[in-house]
């Protein structure tokens, strides 16, 4: 793992790890040096299906499919 990945996984503001690495541009450390951690990922995609599953579930009970007890 990469120098810039672990401040990111560690929460450093981006403008931190720039001066950090000494980047001139915002976007060499972005798009070059940091790569997105797996946690992360799988969180957001956590997120994003408990949103689905959610709107989903509310769906089904203002259709009268069934009740919110037996989602």
């Amino acid at each position: 793992m990469e120098y810039s990945t672990l401040l990111r996984e560690l929460g450093a503001d981006i403008k931190v790890q720039q001066e950090l690495l000494r980047h001139s541009d915002v976007r060499t450390t972005l798009n070059i040096y940091t790569q997105a951690v797996t946690a992360q990922k799988r969180e957001a995609n956590s997120k994003v299906v408990s949103m689905l599953v959610a709107g989903r579930e509310n769906s089904l009970v203002l259709l009268g499919i069934c009740t919110k007890d037996r989602v």
